[in-house]
């Protein structure tokens, strides 16, 4: 009896603290669901990738220097870049005027004051001011800080350039180009594979959350 009675409060004391255990681990999914629930209702906006990057700044315009004509302007309309996850991240771009040696030594960019070209910009037909920019475009080099002039319009305005060029100037080969950039660039596109990143993890928190919380509801109908 004394052997039978000993066995039986084993077994008690074992499936007492097999619920022990099991309260424990209810517990910390709750807890662990709590914390990751808000993430269900908002995951972070996601931060622009490499894609959304690339695509933004894109020339605009290209063009040989040697087919300007000194007697006739060359105007260039375009749309300024639209509300985007680039653009709530970074802001307005820059858009860049510059000029670019010949291929295969496209990469290295022309003093600007040699290549005799005046630029004159509207946004939605009211004037941009127009002025020297004393950041070097990214992923090109340069022998000389006077590379680039640039302006910045509104977002998604109608932008109207006029590029007219110098008789008096003797321009060297190359290709003019006007593209959008922003300031740091290198230090902005290392950073972009990061926070894409992070957004992913933010979002696989949000659904394990979820599930957490699903699995807890469930086992107390089962219980």
């Amino acid at each position: 009896m004394r052997a039978a009675a000993a066995e039986a409060g084993a077994l008690g004391g074992s499936h007492g603290r097999l619920v022990q255990v099991v309260m424990g681990v209810r517990w910390v999914a709750v807890v662990a669901g709590l914390f990751l629930a808000p993430l269900t209702i908002w995951p972070g906006e996601a931060s622009p990738s490499a894609g959304d990057v690339a695509l933004v700044t894109r020339p605009v315009f290209q063009r040989p220097l040697a087919s300007f004509e000194e007697s006739r302007a060359t105007t260039v309309v375009f749309q300024a870049l639209p509300d985007s996850a680039v653009l709530r991240a970074w802001g307005m771009p820059i858009y860049a005027v510059y000029a670019t040696r010949p291929a295969p030594d496209d990469d290295w960019l022309l003093p600007f004051s040699r290549i005799g070209v005046m630029v004159n910009a509207t946004a939605d037909g009211r004037p941009v001011e127009v002025k020297p920019n004393a950041v070097q475009v990214y992923a090109h080099s340069s022998d000389t800080a006077d590379t680039n002039v640039g302006f910045t319009p509104p977002s998604g305005s109608t932008v109207e350039v006029v590029l007219a060029v110098s008789p008096d100037v003797d321009r060297p080969p190359g290709t003019l180009v006007i593209r959008p950039f922003w300031p740091g660039m290198k230090d902005r596109l290392v950073s972009v594979g990061l926070e894409y990143d992070l957004h992913k993890l933010r979002t696989w928190l949000a659904r394990a959350g979820l599930g957490v919380l699903l699995l807890v509801v469930l086992k107390k109908r089962t219980a």
